[in-house]
């Protein structure tokens, strides 16, 4: 959860790939601001309310980042529910028609990307 509070993303990206060995490898953990809670909640999609957030990703354009660092996706993951947030309260929240609710943490909000260096 950084690439996401850099200005300039590629930038940082790039240096930090070219540190990584042939077929080493490299994880990167975003919210991801195309997903469902983002689309359903629009301007209250919780994790937009972080000023700190500045440069903002869907699991697409991470991934089109990545592949022009010629990076190899391996693998895409949400973890949601494994994670101290997958609670009743939080399931709950879905059905709140209160407009003044941000969305609850919920699958797919966070993408994590594995990848490896050609």
């Amino acid at each position: 959860h950084v690439i996401e509070h850099l200005k300039k993303p590629e930038l940082t990206l790039k240096k930090i790939i070219s540190k990584i060995k042939k077929k080493g490898h490299l994880i990167v953990e975003t919210p991801d601001f195309d997903s469902a809670m983002a689309r359903k909640y629009n301007l209250k999609f919780r994790l937009l309310h972080d000023k700190t957030h500045i440069s903002l990703f869907s699991t697409e354009s991470l991934i089109r980042l990545l592949i022009d660092q010629k990076m190899v996706v391996k693998k895409v993951e949400y973890p949601f529910f494994e994670g101290p947030f997958f609670t009743k309260k939080n399931i709950l929240k879905l059905f709140d028609k209160s407009s003044k609710n941000y969305s609850p943490p919920f699958y797919g909000s966070v993408v994590t990307i594995f990848a490896s260096k050609k």
